[in-house]
C-alpha cells in the first residue's frame, strides 16, 4: 500500500467537487515565498511526505506564517526535520491559513463490510475526543445529516450559545461525496480529510490523506 502525494489526492477529490483551501506544493524555498505572496498571508507550511503521517506531532506543520522571512524560516525548519527523519519528501505545501471549526470526514475499507464512512471533530483532537459517527457506504445526504446529528459536535455546529452556525448542508454533501469516492474507487483503502475548516459559508479541506493498494 502507498500514500498518494497531496496534489494527486486533491486532483482526484476535486473530480467529486470537494473544496480545498488554496495551496501550492513546491520543493523550492524561493517558490514557496512566491506561492505565499500569491495566496496571501497568513499561510501554513507543512510537509508532504508519505513517511510523515502525523505532521503536527512531528513538528512539520507551521501555522500563521505572516511574512516572507517567516516563510524562509518555516521552509528551512521543515526540510531540516524531514532530513533528520530520513523521510521521502514530495515537497512543502504552502496553504492559506484556515479558520472555523475543525472537522474530519474519512473512510476505511473494511474486509467484511466494505467502505465505512466517518464524521466527527477534527484536527489534533480527533483521537482524544473520539466524537465520531460511522456508516457503511453508500451514504446519502439524508443519512449524512443523521451522522452529523449523532455527534456531540452537532450542538456547536448549529450555533449553540451564540456561536457561528455552520453550513451543515455543505458538510452533509461532503460526507456523501466521500462515500461516492470510496464506492467508485475500489483501490482506495483509507481516506482522511482532516482537518476540514467549516463555517457559515461552507467548508474547505486543508489536508487529505489517501492510501491505495
Amino acid at each position: 500500500m502507498k500514500q498518494l502525494p497531496f496534489e494527486q489526492a486533491k486532483h482526484l477529490l476535486r473530480k467529486y467537487d470537494v473544496e480545498f483551501a488554496e495551496s501550492e506544493t513546491t520543493a523550492s524555498e524561493s517558490h514557496a515565498v512566491k506561492a505565499a505572496q500569491r495566496i496571501g498571508f497568513p499561510v501554513v507550511l507543512k510537509i508532504d511526505s508519505p513517511d510523515v503521517i502525523h505532521k503536527s506531532d512531528a513538528g512539520m506543520v507551521l501555522l500563521n506564517v505572516a511574512s516572507v522571512s517567516g516563510v524562509h524560516e518555516a521552509f528551512k525548519a521543515i526540510m531540516k526535520k524531514a532530513k533528520r527523519k530520513k523521510a521521502h519528501v514530495n515537497g512543502v505545501l504552502v496553504q492559506k491559513q484556515g479558520s472555523g471549526y475543525e472537522l474530519i470526514v474519512g473512510a476505511k475499507r473494511d474486509a467484511q463490510f466494505g467502505p465505512v464512512i466517518v464524521f466527527g471533530m477534527g484536527g489534533v483532537f480527533v483521537e482524544i475526543m473520539k466524537d465520531v459517527a460511522m456508516r457503511i457506504a453508500p451514504v446519502s445526504r439524508v443519512e449524512a445529516h443523521r451522522m452529523i446529528k449523532e455527534t456531540k459536535a452537532y450542538e456547536v455546529l448549529k450555533g449553540a450559545r451564540g456561536g457561528v452556525r455552520v453550513d451543515i448542508e455543505a458538510i452533509a454533501a461532503l460526507i456523501a461525496r466521500v462515500s461516492n469516492v470510496m464506492m467508485d474507487n475500489s483501490e482506495i483503502r483509507e481516506l482522511d480529510l482532516n482537518p476540514c475548516f467549516a463555517d457559515e459559508k461552507g467548508y474547505v479541506v486543508v489536508d487529505a490523506r489517501i492510501i491505495v493498494g
